[in-house]
């Protein structure tokens, strides 16, 4: 999964301002894994969710001081930039911002182990990241084809 020592890398996050944009989406995706660990496991994983937020707090705002976009983040899917050529691609990804928008968002709510429980725990970025694009994917033409051979059509096709 990680390209780098893990250990040199949160050794390095103090002079953040040092180590370059792939390695600090590394630790931020590290540190999203071992925040939604410290959820899982409850009170038991105090320490571990109060250390991940802590350092993703960090990670985050040196990302976005250098605008380099999180995959993921705001549930965004892994091509934005098609976003601006393809208008049914676009129309896709604002509906899955806009349900997921909520704290109670409908991933969170597809993942769950019970989603009739109260407290769940938030999706990864990962899960975020592969939801968004699937989504987004599927106002693209090849997007289209698929859901026309699922018997799906856009109201102005029929």
């Amino acid at each position: 999964m990680t390209k780098t020592d893990p250990n040199t890398l949160f050794d390095q996050l103090g002079v953040a301002d040092h180590i370059p944009d792939e390695m600090l989406l590394e630790a931020h995706a590290l540190l999203d894994q071992a925040l939604h660990l410290g959820v899982l496991l409850g009170t038991r994983g105090d320490m571990l969710r109060s250390w991940a937020a802590s350092h993703l707090f960090q990670v985050e705002g040196a990302l976005i001081a250098r605008g380099v976009e999180i995959p993921g983040k705001n549930h965004t899917g892994l091509r934005p930039y098609r976003l601006a050529s393809n208008p049914d691609e676009q129309v896709f990804a604002d509906q899955w911002k806009k349900v997921n928008k909520n704290p109670s968002n409908l991933l969170d709510h597809l993942l769950a182990d019970n989603p009739n429980g109260q407290c769940q725990a938030p999706a990864e970025l990962r899960d975020k990241l592969v939801a968004a694009t699937v989504v987004q994917w599927l106002g693209s033409p090849v997007g289209q084809g698929f859901l026309r051979d699922c018997g799906y059509t856009k109201k102005d096709e029929r």
